[in-house]
């Protein structure tokens, strides 16, 4: 399929496809019970199709294959997640009484190895509280070594006392566990990871795939000197945008009344995807690209706190973008003004 995108032409693949067909053995009979089975149907049917196709749809077959690789990977996703063994917890709920900072993974980074930064924000942490994510713990845990891990673990414990914001049925909620515990529970899910950033990579080319016109250097520009990006959309382009992105959202309106927890982390991953599609302070490198899928979750956790800190200048914009669209009152700061902001503010 690969060599036909390549611009290979049928006449040249046409050998291939006889030592394909021409293999000894029975016609396969597809179990429908494992992974192997559906791809198998889905290449075979596909093959049929181009084998018999006098001009060779290339689009339509990118699109096709496109399609099937993100399903796959929703499949591993899914399937990883199905594996795991029992959840472990040992938390208390908690409510804090104080404000609540919470730092993207570069700040705690930053904590751990810049000393002037460990020293300015343990000064703040005497007037604020400072809570750590699951999405910490996923980030820490692609760490090289395990004395890094460990090493870490013990900066998030120092860096918040335990504070940790978890994922409820109905909605986010504050608790006191040592993150040893969360990072278990991460490993419970072998291969997830991997998977979301894949399927993170895998989304990134659907802007040249469908929506090019979001490509060019005169929409960037204008694109990213507006600070209220989704207002000024057309409802049509809106929701040409929630059809590319597979929301379940109709408008405007349905994506701002979003209702409990999964709505609102549906609303926020189709905002993100949005701005994917417009070309909104996009990365363009795989590694970045990759970790992005953990910036939307940091996103969503953070919306729970009065304040977010990021030392990313994209996530920081489109953290920006999408607590206003969504009316969340949580402030935005970066690196470079948060101390003084939040002393400020106590």
């Amino acid at each position: 399929m690969n060599k036909i995108l390549q611009r290979k032409s049928l006449e040249e693949l046409m050998p291939w496809y006889q030592e394909i067909w021409a293999l000894p053995g029975a016609p396969v009979e597809p179990c429908f019970s494992c992974a192997s089975c559906y791809d198998y149907v889905f290449y075979n049917k596909l093959l049929l199709k181009v084998a018999n196709q006098k001009q060779i749809d290339r689009k339509s077959l990118e699109v096709e294959l496109h399609n099937w690789k993100k399903t796959q990977l929703h499949d591993d996703i899914l399937t990883s997640l199905k594996k795991s063994s029992r959840t472990k917890f040992s938390y208390e709920k908690c409510s804090p009484n104080r404000k609540i900072v919470y730092f993207d993974q570069n700040m705690l980074s930053d904590y751990d190895s810049d000393s002037s930064v460990y020293e300015a924000i343990n000064k703040l942490k005497k007037n604020l509280d400072i809570c750590y994510s699951p999405s910490h713990l996923e980030e820490i845990n692609k760490t090289s070594t395990n004395d890094d891990v460990k090493r870490l673990l013990s900066k998030l414990t120092e860096l918040t006392g335990n504070l940790v914001v978890l994922p409820g049925e109905n909605e986010n909620f504050y608790a006191i566990e040592e993150p040893h515990y969360g990072l278990d529970r991460v490993n419970l899910y072998p291969g997830s990871t991997e998977a979301v950033e894949s399927l993170k990579l895998m989304s990134s080319k659907e802007r040249s795939l469908f929506l090019n016109k979001y490509e060019t250097e005169y929409h960037k520009k204008s694109i990213g000197n507006n600070d209220d990006i989704f207002e000024c959309l057309s409802d049509e382009d809106f929701q040409e945008l929630l059809f590319f992105t597979h929301s379940s959202f109709s408008s405007k309106s349905s994506i701002k009344e979003n209702q409990g927890r999964n709505e609102f982390l549906h609303a926020v991953y189709t905002l993100f995807g949005m701005l994917d599609l417009l070309s909104y302070r996009v990365d363009s490198q795989e590694r970045t690209i990759k970790s992005s899928a953990h910036d939307i979750e940091h996103l969503i956790y953070a919306s729970e706190a009065n304040y977010f800190v990021t030392k990313d200048k994209k996530l920081y914009m489109r953290a920006k973008q999408i607590y206003k669209f969504l009316d969340i009152k949580t402030i935005v700061l970066n690196h470079r003004d948060y101390l003084e902001k939040l002393e400020a503010a106590t």
